[in-house]
C-alpha cells in the first residue's frame, strides 16, 4: 500500500486507514465464539461472544447447517442480542448441527464465526429396574421405616444424565420431606410412618438436550407388624368333636380343614400349612396361596393317631404371623359287644328295659342307641324302632308273653356302630 503525505489531511487518512484493518483482523479469528446446546429435541440454545470495543456491534445474524457455514437447515435470521438466543431446528436425530454467526459493527465490517458441531439428540434416557424397598427398626415403643428407591439409567447419547426422585404418602399426596439423592438412588431418613401406609415415588432423569423420562415406582405398603392371630381359629371339616371338644376324624376320610380370623388388612399375600403326628411332620410346609381351605389327599391317616394343623400368613411385606395350630384324633373304633344281655322286668303292664352291661363304649365318643322290640324277630310290635342316649327305657305295654325279640344298634358319633341282636327272657 503506498500512502502519499500531504499536510495533515493524509496522515488523519492513514490513522483511520489502520484502525479498520485493526479491527477486521481480530474479528476474524471465528472459532470458539460461538457456544452452542441442544436445550429440547427441536431447539438450540446459542450465545455469540464476540465484542467490538472500538466500533461496537451492530446487527447479528445467526443460522443452522448441516455443514459448516451452511444455512440448510436453519436460514440466516436477524436476533435481537448475542446471549439466549433459542434457535428453532427440525433436524434428525444424529445430525450434526453447525451454527453460523454473522456479526457487523458500526464500520460495516462484517465477520463470520462458527460453532463447534452438535449431534442432534431426540431419545430420552431410559430408566430401568427401578424398585423401592423399606427397612425398619422398631422396639416397644416405636417403629421407623426408610424408604429406599434405586433405579439404572442408560443414555448412549449424552454425556451427562441427572436423576431426581420424590417420595409420596399415597394417603394425602404428601411429598416427604428430607429426602435424601444421588445418581441412582434416594431414600429417606427413617420416619415414623404407620403400618399401612402406602408409599410411591417418581424418578426423573433427563440429559444434556433437557430430554426426560418419569419412572413411577409402586405403591409399596409400609408393613412392619405380623398378621394378627389372636381370633384365629382351624376348623376340620369332616370331623365330630368328643364331649370334651377334641375333632374326631375316621381313618378312611380325607383330612379337610380351614381356617378363619387371621387378619391383616393391608393384605394377606399366602397362607401356609403342614401338618405333624406325633410330634414328626407328616406333610411339611406348603404353600395355598390366598386359599383358606385345604383337603389333604396325599398323608395315610392312622387309626387312633393325634394329629396337628399349623398355619401361618405372610403378608405383602414378608413378615409371617405367629402360628396358630389345632389337633384332630384319627378314629375307626366301633363300640364292642361285651356277650351281656338286656334285662326286662314287667310288673303288670309296666316293662322296664336297661342295656347298661350289653356294649363297652367310650362316652366321650356320644354313643346313642336305636331299639327295637317284637314278640317274634321281625316284629316291632313291642316297641317300635326308637332313638335314644340313655341305657334304659321304661314303657307300658300289655305284652304277656315270656321272652322277646331284642335289637339294639350302639353308634358313636363317629359313625361306627354295633348291633346287638338276640331272644332275651322277660322276668
Amino acid at each position: 500500500m503506498t500512502v502519499k503525505m500531504e499536510k495533515v489531511q493524509a496522515d488523519m487518512e492513514l490513522r483511520v486507514l489502520l484502525d479498520v484493518s485493526e479491527n477486521l483482523k481480530l474479528s476474524n479469528n471465528t472459532d470458539g465464539h460461538v457456544i452452542v446446546r441442544q436445550v429440547s429435541s427441536s431447539e438450540l440454545h446459542v450465545n455469540v461472544n464476540v465484542l467490538d470495543k472500538e466500533s461496537g456491534i451492530k446487527d447479528i445474524f445467526v443460522g443452522a447447517g448441516s455443514t459448516r457455514g451452511g444455512f440448510q437447515i436453519h436460514q440466516l435470521v436477524p436476533v435481537p442480542s448475542s446471549s439466549n438466543i433459542l434457535l428453532f431446528t427440525e433436524a434428525l436425530h444424529g445430525q450434526e448441527v453447525y451454527i453460523t454467526a454473522i456479526v457487523e459493527n458500526h464500520a460495516g465490517d462484517r465477520s463470520h464465526f462458527h460453532s463447534r458441531s452438535v449431534i442432534m439428540d431426540h431419545t430420552p434416557p431410559i430408566i430401568s429396574n427401578a424398585m423401592m424397598t423399606m427397612t425398619y427398626k422398631s422396639s416397644a415403643e416405636y417403629a421407623l421405616t426408610q424408604v429406599n428407591v434405586t433405579w439404572e439409567v442408560k443414555d448412549t447419547e449424552s454425556s451427562t444424565v441427572q436423576c431426581s426422585c420424590v417420595i409420596v404418602d399415597d394417603a394425602n399426596g404428601t411429598i416427604i420431606d428430607g429426602i435424601i439423592s444421588s445418581p441412582k438412588r434416594c431414600y429417606t431418613p427413617p420416619l415414623p410412618l404407620m403400618h399401612g401406609t402406602m408409599i410411591s415415588a417418581l424418578v426423573n432423569c433427563y440429559n444434556d438436550a433437557n430430554l426426560g423420562q418419569i419412572a413411577s415406582v409402586g405403591p409399596e405398603l409400609v408393613a412392619y407388624l405380623p398378621p394378627d392371630v389372636k381370633n384365629a381359629k382351624i376348623f376340620f371339616s369332616t370331623s365330630v368333636e368328643t364331649s370334651d371338644g377334641l375333632p374326631i376324624v375316621r381313618p378312611s376320610s380325607s383330612l379337610i380343614f380351614s381356617w378363619e380370623g387371621i387378619d391383616d388388612s393391608f393384605g394377606i399375600k399366602s397362607y401356609s400349612y403342614r401338618i405333624l403326628h406325633g410330634g414328626q411332620v407328616a406333610k411339611d410346609w406348603e404353600d395355598t396361596e390366598t386359599r383358606s381351605y385345604v383337603s389333604v389327599e396325599d398323608v395315610s391317616l392312622t387309626d387312633n393317631g393325634l394329629y396337628s394343623v399349623e398355619v401361618t400368613a405372610n403378608n405383602y411385606a414378608g413378615i409371617y404371623s405367629k402360628t396358630i395350630n389345632a389337633s384332630v384324633l384319627v378314629l375307626g373304633e366301633a363300640p364292642s359287644l361285651t356277650d351281656q344281655l338286656p334285662q326286662i322286668s314287667r310288673t303288670d303292664e309296666i316293662v322296664d328295659v336297661s342295656w347298661v352291661d350289653v356294649f363297652s363304649v367310650r362316652p366321650e365318643l356320644q354313643p346313642t342307641y336305636s331299639v327295637t322290640i317284637g314278640s317274634e324277630e321281625g316284629l316291632a310290635d313291642i316297641v317300635r324302632r326308637m332313638n335314644i342316649k340313655e341305657q334304659r327305657h321304661v314303657f307300658h305295654n300289655m305284652y304277656s308273653g315270656n321272652d322277646a325279640f331284642v335289637i339294639i344298634t350302639c353308634t358313636y358319633n363317629t359313625g361306627t356302630t354295633s348291633v346287638f341282636r338276640a331272644k332275651v327272657s322277660i322276668s
